[in-house]
């Protein structure tokens, strides 16, 4: 164990390889007239502070000057990578990063809700290889338990491997055939993440996507061959970078993805482990809704993966919270029974219907709306399950459209609930996909930008 006499010296420590880092609080930062211990352990993703460490390191992190550094770094030798994201939900509606494949550069959107990378207008270079139907890689699928493919078995034209992914139930569609070549992000490059070369993008029209880069597991890579995600090949092409990413998201000035290290100068407040149910998107166990204390009450059956319902899970490729017919019923007949005083909370047209409502009259009272908090249960194998709540403002679901707010709530069919940028610009997340885990915390705004 190393003891180290100043906070800052911390990261010193570390890239002198050691394993534990600790520290007792001088006279200055004793609680209660106690002396207090904090500790900093290595482990196989990093390292992780206990929580008295984090509220000190963060506290200390804010005071020092110029403090843009990272205090929980990786091990020693890792590559980290910053990855600015441009748009916000309040500009653009959705986040993206810069995406070179050959000499061509891409601007796509970031996608947790989504596995596969492709893009449209692509033109082959020198590097380009159609993935051919006969490869392993067209020929992986998932199976059910008769071993015929899940999704329906490869599609090819002209011996080219192809694939068709929907999105939002159906109501867009992007296909056409596999191919590799270089892919780079953020200075990070692989040779071996199939894409898509989109050849149909549906519906036409300039709202179309021209790229998208998914972040999900690989088992929902399978459209219907299974292919590597990009994630997973960047980390097995570039020798120490390390199988987890950070993402920091804003409003209106993008944001940030941090490859393979945490940047605690983000976060006001601990990590929260929460883990994932099923390894398809990064779906999570959520239980209830929570406003001013109480639940919306409905059977925690109604969020969870079913026979119809795809279930609940976090995703940066959604703007909005998303809920079922059922909990959004409940979620609008609390808030408009309960805060009927409120501006567009009371009459047949109100927030719950899709009325929009000025800023003059919404903005002075916006601290009286209450905030929505989700219940999770963080379904950690090590210890006992506790359920977490974790809030969305006013600020973020009543979205700010020029002079007037709207609701960034909506209800769709199928689904338990889907956490889309209304709630995760609120939080830092790490998303640890091999752990088959994601990390949060409460976020820093201010610095939710590169270094």
């Amino acid at each position: 164990m190393t003891h180290v006499a100043f906070l800052y010296d911390i990261i010193d420590a570390l890239a002198a390889g050691a394993d534990v880092v600790s520290f007792a609080l001088s006279r200055k930062w004793k609680l209660e007239g106690k002396g207090v211990t904090l500790g900093l352990s290595r482990t196989e993703h990093g390292f992780k502070a206990d929580k008295e460490m984090m509220m000190m390191m963060t506290a200390a992190d804010s005071m020092r000057p110029h403090a843009s550094h990272t205090l929980l770094k990786p091990g020693v030798g890792a590559k980290t990578v910053e990855v600015p994201m441009s748009g916000g939900l309040l500009t653009l509606g959705a986040y993206y990063i810069n995406v070179t494949i050959g000499s061509q550069p891409f601007l796509a959107l970031v996608d947790t809700g989504s596995s596969n990378i492709w893009v449209t207008g692509y033109k082959p270079d020198a590097k380009y290889a159609p993935v051919a139907c006969n490869s392993p890689v067209c020929q992986k699928c998932n199976t059910d338990g008769s071993g015929s493919c899940l999704f329906g078995p490869p599609m090819c034209e002209n011996e080219v491997c192809q694939f068709g992914i929907t999105y939002g139930g159906g109501g867009s569609l992007a296909a056409g055939p596999l191919a590799t070549d270089t892919i780079c992000v953020g200075g990070l490059c692989t040779d071996s993440a199939p894409f898509g070369r989109v050849e149909t993008n549906l519906p036409p029209g300039p709202g179309a996507l021209s790229a998208i880069v998914g972040l999900a597991f690989e088992r929902n890579a399978c459209n219907p061959s299974c292919v590597p995600t990009l994630f997973d090949s960047l980390v097995a092409d570039n020798a120490g970078v390390e199988p987890f990413f950070g993402m920091c998201l804003t409003q209106d000035r993008g944001g940030v993805i941090d490859v393979g290290f945490v940047n605690t100068s983000r976060v006001s407040a601990p990590f929260v482990d929460i883990y994932v149910t099923h390894e398809h998107w990064y779906n999570i166990e959520v239980v209830d809704f929570v406003i001013d204390g109480h639940g919306l009450g409905l059977p925690e059956l109604v969020y969870k993966v079913t026979n119809d319902v795809i279930g609940s899970f976090v995703d940066s490729g959604t703007s909005l919270l998303l809920l079922g017919s059922l909990p959004f019923a409940a979620l609008a007949e609390r808030m408009t029974t309960q805060y009927a005083s409120l501006p567009g909370m009371s009459g047949s047209s109100n927030f719950f219907t899709g009325a929009c409502f000025p800023t003059s009259l919404v903005d002075p009272q916006l601290a009286n709306y209450p905030a929505i908090s989700v219940a999770i249960k963080t379904n950690d194998p090590k210890e006992r399950t506790k359920v977490v709540t974790l809030a969305i403002p006013a600020s973020s679901y009543l979205l700010k459209a020029g002079s007037q707010r709207c609701l960034g709530i909506a209800s769709v069919s199928g689904i338990g609930a889907i956490l889309g940028d209304v709630f995760l610009e609120n939080y830092y997340t790490v998303y640890y996909p091999q752990a088959g885990k994601i990390s949060i915390a409460e976020v820093f705004e201010s610095n939710c930008v590169p270094s």
